[in-house]
């Protein structure tokens, strides 16, 4: 689950989409090439069944790339929706003078679980290592408006339940919070629910969010 604020897409969107069409130009490319080796492969003899075998595997990780290009497009559409409603004003309800503060929740997994995703399911067929080939799906989410605040739900076995106490939600790091659940039964609990509520609206509250975002030494 992830907050999202209204981090604009920068300066590099026009870069960015020209790598993307750049990359399903690549891998419409290699997928064409691949059925034409299907076609000999079936032509054979005994390199048949091979060349078929060979062939379904290729065809498989262009769909999955195509899945996942497919999934950077429909973020960026998203993006754009979220963008838009953390930066219209909201009207005050007739209870208060204050105007509502939009946010935007965001379940399910954002840009490193994605990435983490088809990067561990899209076969490497070419000369990039394991480090490139994810570095590759990362990048793509450049342009995509980022979280102010990122929950990351960790399973838990009940003896670390036990030692981490009271601290079942914690800050690891700024704009990052940590929440254990007992990995049995897969559920956050009451007691936890509350604490996260609770943390969640104090971290609305503290406004970290509104100070934007600063890279290195700038």
């Amino acid at each position: 689950m992830d907050v999202s604020g209204a981090r604009s897409p920068g300066k590099q969107g026009d870069r960015e989409e020209a790598e993307m069409s750049g990359a399903r130009d690549k891998d419409k490319d290699s997928t064409s090439s691949r059925s034409g080796s299907l076609a000999s492969g079936s032509a054979g003899s005994s390199n048949t069944k091979k060349d078929a075998s060979g062939s379904v595997g290729s065809s498989s990780h262009a769909m999955g790339t195509f899945n996942y290009l497919q999934t950077i497009m429909d973020w960026h559409s998203k993006s754009a929706e979220i963008i838009k409603h953390v930066t219209t004003k909201q009207p005050a309800p007739a209870s208060s003078s204050k105007p509502l503060l939009p946010v935007a929740l965001i379940p399910d997994g954002f840009s490193l679980t994605l990435s983490d995703k088809f990067a561990s399911t899209v076969a490497i067929t070419d000369p990039y290592s394991p480090v490139d080939h994810w570095q590759w799906m990362a990048t793509l989410w450049r342009g995509i408006v980022g979280p102010d605040l990122v929950v990351y739900i960790r399973a838990s076995t009940p003896e670390e339940l036990v030692r981490s106490g009271s601290s079942a939600v914690e800050y690891r790091a700024p704009g990052i919070m940590i929440v254990r659940v007992d990995a049995e039964k897969g559920t956050v609990d009451e007691k936890t629910e509350r604490r996260l509520a609770f943390e969640l609206m104090e971290w609305v509250r503290a406004g970290s969010f509104r100070e934007g975002y600063s890279f290195g030494d700038e």
